[in-house]
């Protein structure tokens, strides 16, 4: 399966960088530098990673805004805020790595959080088998196994 990454960051240097480093591990990346150009990007991506400021507007109400439309399943900030508020509406979001950390920490993170996307998504898959087998058998009676 691809997975798809849309990175937003104003600065063309940064999202470049980052980019890079997540088409190294081999994600499918889109890079746009504003928060209206990644409103426009089709389909769904797997994770967002965002700066927490954007040209246009906050790259938190953006990261919130496509998260509620399940355009992205997970969200990495990646900025340089000092302000204590800013980083606690991030991370209500997602994770938030600080640019003094770097990009190698950043890349970690995502790999992390879709790690644990995906085993969640695997968790709900095996709860929503048991289910419609909990309710075949309420319907046909429990399966007797052969010997």
């Amino acid at each position: 399966m691809d997975v798809r990454i849309l990175v937003v960051d104003g600065f063309a240097a940064v999202a470049r960088a980052v980019s890079h480093m997540l088409e190294r591990r081999g994600y499918s990346v889109v890079v746009t530098r504003t928060a209206e150009e990644a409103g426009r990007q089709p389909g769904r991506f797997d994770c967002g990673v965002f700066a927490e400021h954007l040209p246009d507007g906050s790259g938190i109400s953006l990261a919130g805004w496509l998260l509620a439309e399940d355009r992205v399943r997970g969200v990495v900030f990646f900025g340089d805020s000092i302000k204590e508020d800013v980083r606690l509406r991030a991370s209500n979001l997602g994770s938030f790595v600080h640019k003094t950390q770097g990009i190698h920490e950043l890349v970690k993170v995502v790999g992390e959080m879709l790690s644990e996307l995906d085993a969640a998504k695997q968790a709900v898959g095996a709860e929503n088998v048991a289910r419609l087998r909990l309710r075949q058998e309420a319907r046909t009676g429990p399966r007797r196994r052969q010997r």
